[in-house]
């Protein structure tokens, strides 16, 4: 059977037409109830919180962090850096050039340096204020221009501060145009965009005996957060346990926060050898939450008299930040996307991020 006949078989069976129909969501009474449990319902009140001590600048080299002060805080019971980590210092999805916690270079204001651990918020905040870390100071970056003038610090290096490219051709875009009764050419940028959602990022992890580790959390991919875990630590995947608890929003930026909230709060069970919680505040959600990228995308597009669409000519240029997370994917989309649903002879589209 050819998939189109499948898609049409499907389509005329009863059970799964649900236009015009109200669905009834099997998780709605809890919710409205107040019993549904998300994952900071899950922290006990004997685990350690857990406060990320971040970089107050976008670009330095880090000289020295003394977290002996912080050590004398009533109720501090450990500060983890990234010597604390057992397995390998890295959190990037798309390209490995993330630590989860930055010992060599900081990459922008809230890059995460240390891991303060407490009995109570309180003891954690006053921790995380009395950690001292000396900077070298670096040029930062803060426009696309900026970062792709020739003379742009390089921030990981390397001959640019490109993270990936994308190219399509198909046709002969000039012959497109010649072909065009119209061409419309413009330039259009689009902002951040900060999810909000409802719960901020959270992340409960429990030791479960001999090297194994339980994890609730907030999330949209646990498989993947299982892998980032076990990387962090130095485990195999089996020794981490990942439960999803019901997440309250994501629209994909817990797709980006999920793994890496919920590796600071393992890395803390795991090493203290007790439950311990990482549980933004908006504050910190809205200020270090990974964003919708923004971006600059010039369009030339062609069409004949008819409507129809001969040439379509698109250059885009991503603002993935610090560091590339899932920008190559949202790349790539924009790419393939780039002529929407029509069908055009002739496509030229480059991208970078």
């Amino acid at each position: 059977m050819e998939a189109k006949e499948i898609l049409e078989e499907i389509a005329e069976r009863e059970e799964f037409i649900v236009i015009g129909r109200g669905v009834s969501r099997f998780d709605a009474l809890d919710k409205a109830l107040g019993r549904a449990r998300f994952t900071a319902d899950y922290v006990e009140r004997d685990a350690l919180v857990v406060k990320v001590v971040r970089s107050s600048l976008p670009h330095a080299l880090i000289k020295g962090i003394n977290i002996d002060e912080a050590l004398k805080i009533p109720g501090v019971v450990a500060v983890l850096t990234a010597r604390d980590i057992p397995g390998e210092n890295q959190i990037g999805y798309a390209l490995p050039d993330q630590p989860l916690l930055n010992d060599v270079k900081v990459h922008y204001v809230g890059d995460p340096i240390a891991l303060v651990c407490a009995v109570d918020e309180e003891a954690a905040f006053k921790g995380v204020e009395a950690v001292e870390v000396d900077y070298e100071e670096l040029q930062a970056v803060y426009t696309l221009d900026d970062a792709l003038s020739e003379d742009a610090p390089r921030i990981h290096g390397g001959e640019d501060n490109i993270a990936v490219t994308t190219r399509v051709r198909k046709g002969d875009i000039e012959e497109g145009f010649s072909k065009a009764e119209a061409i419309v050419e413009d330039t259009y940028e689009t902002p951040y965009q900060e999810h909000m959602y409802i719960e901020p990022e959270a992340a409960y992890a429990i030791p479960e005996g001999h090297s194994k580790v339980t994890v609730i959390g907030t999330m949209q991919s646990p498989f993947l957060v299982r892998e980032k875990v076990a990387g962090i630590l130095g485990w195999s995947l089996n020794q981490v346990r990942v439960i999803q608890a019901l997440t309250g929003g994501a629209f994909g930026g817990k797709d980006d926060m999920g793994p890496l909230v919920c590796a600071k709060a393992a890395l803390a069970a795991v090493k203290l050898g007790r439950p311990a919680a990482l549980i933004f505040d908006r504050d910190e959600s809205a200020a270090y939450s990974v964003k919708r990228y923004p971006a600059r995308i010039r369009y030339r597009s062609g069409a004949d008299a008819e409507g129809r669409m001969t040439a379509v000519e698109v250059d885009i240029t991503v603002d993935c930040g610090a560091y590339a997370n899932r920008a190559p994917f949202w790349l790539w989309r924009m790419t393939a996307h780039a002529a929407g649903p029509y069908e055009v002879e002739a496509v030229h589209v480059d991208g970078r991020a």
